[in-house]
């Protein structure tokens, strides 16, 4: 799947959901809020709908009434949120722009910080969320045999972020907790979302399709190994005009070295924000044609380990 359900887009068989791998293991499948994948919930095939009047924290969060039931059978939750979405609600007291200073590659000015004071309100509600969620997992007294993965499908909602190949728009968070673990790490291995279907497969000790694509990173949890990737690729749609010669709707980067994490330079100026020395070329391509994919680093703190009885996630959406 290329994109998003409600732009078109959809699997091109649902049978490959995890769900299907799981429940086939004995596992119930509920989804409570927000999923992209499919324009009908129903079409993705989940044994439980938890149907709220919106995505929003305080209506998705008593999904978690799921857990307060106390279910002896194993798992999957998905709990999706609307936050952190634009637009944005009125920042707080607890969310001072005079001490909220916006993300690289943002401009540090009055207005930035005002919107990033915005976005930090948004991200205080969207953990407020993640904690009811959390916190009714431990009242069901399966904390401790519970895998918990937090991630998210983009970067910020903010210019040279969200929809760009660049580490600040396809870089996400993924945050994993789960048995066995003794205090928390950090890994600073490339990794892929993709990896996370094979890496539950390997805790459940559960046959991976033949199909099933990523690698498990379950050696870098047990610390086996310091990498699990040599390169991430990634392809992006521009639906805007670019400042070039040729104007087509498909841009691959081709990237002269690699880009290094944390980059804080715009790829080619595909925006004039603020003019930076750029890292990259971009290469415009037809979609019909093959086009070279850029090799990125991808920082995304992981921490967990062991079998699992139930997988909940809750999917971060920004």
């Amino acid at each position: 799947m290329l994109g998003l359900a409600h732009r078109g887009f959809a699997m091109t068989d649902y049978r490959r959901h995890i769900l299907y791998t799981l429940r086939d293991a004995g596992y119930r499948t509920i989804l409570g809020g927000l999923q992209h994948i499919a324009a009908k919930p129903e079409t993705i095939g989940y044994d439980d709908l938890r149907r709220a009047k919106s995505n929003r924290v305080a209506d998705v969060a008593p999904a978690a009434r799921f857990l307060n039931s106390r279910p002896t059978e194993p798992f999957f939750l998905d709990v999706g949120f609307f936050e952190t979405h634009r637009a944005y609600p009125a920042p707080t007291a607890d969310d001072d722009p005079r001490y909220i200073q916006p993300p690289v590659p943002m401009p540090d000015t009055a207005a930035t910080r005002a919107d990033m004071a915005g976005f930090h309100a948004s991200a205080r509600i969207l953990d407020q969320g993640v904690g009811h969620v959390l916190d009714a997992l431990e009242r069901s007294g399966l904390g401790a045999n519970t895998l918990v993965i937090s991630t998210t499908d983009h970067g910020l909602a903010f210019p040279d972020m969200k929809c760009n190949l660049l580490d600040s728009g396809f870089g996400v968070s993924l945050i994993m907790r789960g048995p066995g673990v003794r205090g928390g790490k950090a890994i600073d291995a490339m990794v892929s979302q993709l990896d996370l279907f094979p890496t539950i497969c390997d805790m459940l000790e559960l046959k991976h399709p033949a199909w099933l694509e990523g690698k498990s990173m379950l050696p870098l949890l047990r610390g086996e190994t310091q990498q699990l990737h040599d390169e991430i690729f990634a392809r992006g749609q521009l639906p805007r005009r670019l400042p070039t010669e040729a104007r087509r709707p498909h841009a691959a980067l081709e990237v002269h070295p690699p880009l290094q994490r944390d980059a804080h330079a715009r790829a080619a100026q595909l925006r004039r924000w603020p003019k930076q020395k750029p890292l990259a070329r971009v290469r415009l391509a037809d979609s019909a044609r093959s086009a070279s994919l850029p090799t990125w680093h991808l920082s995304s703190p992981i921490c967990a380990r062991a079998s699992i009885r139930g997988c909940i996630a809750p999917m971060i959406r920004s």
